[in-house]
């Protein structure tokens, strides 16, 4: 039997497939409840702050990052939050700031999901921040 956060865990990871998938309001839903038993879920926020750009729901989008961004724990990833909540605020200096901090921490995010699997494969799931670096 799964714990509270061993479920949002599983919540998440449907909720991320479901993007993949380009099924944004489901992965929403989903992200909706892994946030609803773990608030303290970064990646969840940034993840539910994605769905809602590819939506072009700015505001929405800029709301879960900057919780993704309270949330987050001090490193890389929280720059890497940081590159997209300063994109998102049309802010791309601040952007290319941070994200290069992250890249430079070597951060998982970029192991795991490059920027080809943010605009390659699934070009309406793009990261706020990947029009910058063209």
């Amino acid at each position: 039997m799964l714990n509270k956060k061993g479920f949002a865990l599983s919540l998440f990871e449907t909720g991320t497939e479901l993007i993949a998938e380009r099924k944004l309001q489901t992965a929403i839903s989903f992200l909706d409840r892994a946030i609803e038993l773990d608030p303290s879920y970064s990646a969840a926020y940034y993840f539910r702050g994605s769905a809602y750009a590819a939506l072009n729901n700015q505001d929405i989008a800029i709301e879960n990052l900057a919780n993704a961004l309270k949330t987050a724990k001090e490193g890389a990833f929280k720059d890497f939050v940081t590159a997209g909540l300063a994109a998102l605020n049309n802010k791309p200096a601040d952007s290319c700031n941070h994200l290069k901090m992250a890249i430079n921490a070597k951060s998982v995010i970029f192991q795991l999901h490059s920027p080809t699997w943010f605009s390659g494969s699934f070009p309406q799931v793009q990261h706020p921040i990947l029009d910058f670096l063209a």
